[in-house]
């Protein structure tokens, strides 16, 4: 996982395939490719980082497992690891994947209060996931 001390939430890459609004996250030392959706305008080739956003179909609590994100390549569909921090106000739950962080925001029927930091969680994830870069 590549990530700053900075910010728990930063995950960074090289930015590749850009269009007028999505790109895809190369992550440095591994095979995923993530695209997103991004409205600020990235330089090809570069690195960068920023917060990775998406929507949780539903979070669940889990008793074991390794961190993921699924596809490696693609836009993410199912996502597992631990629990890096929680947001009450803006309701997120920021995932460790092991490919970058990515902050959930709850599905409404959820609060961020139910996670606890470092538990193993796994979710759906709703298309649309976006990059703010930092």
């Amino acid at each position: 996982m590549t990530t700053t001390t900075k910010n728990p939430n930063l995950a960074t890459g090289v930015a590749t395939d850009l269009t007028d609004n999505t790109f895809t996250l190369a992550i440095i030392g591994t095979e995923y490719q993530i695209h997103l959706i991004c409205n600020a305008p990235l330089t090809e080739g570069k690195r960068t980082e920023g917060v990775i956003t998406a929507q949780a179909k539903r979070i669940d609590k889990i008793k074991g497992g390794g961190a993921f994100l699924e596809p490696i390549e693609g836009r993410p569909r199912r996502a597992q690891g631990r629990v890096r921090a929680t947001d009450k106000n803006a309701q997120t739950v920021t995932v460790n994947t092991g490919a970058a962080p990515i902050v959930f925001k709850t599905n409404g029927a959820q609060r961020a209060e139910e996670f606890e930091i470092g538990e193993m969680v796994t979710l759906g994830v709703e298309p649309g996931a976006t990059f703010s870069a930092s």
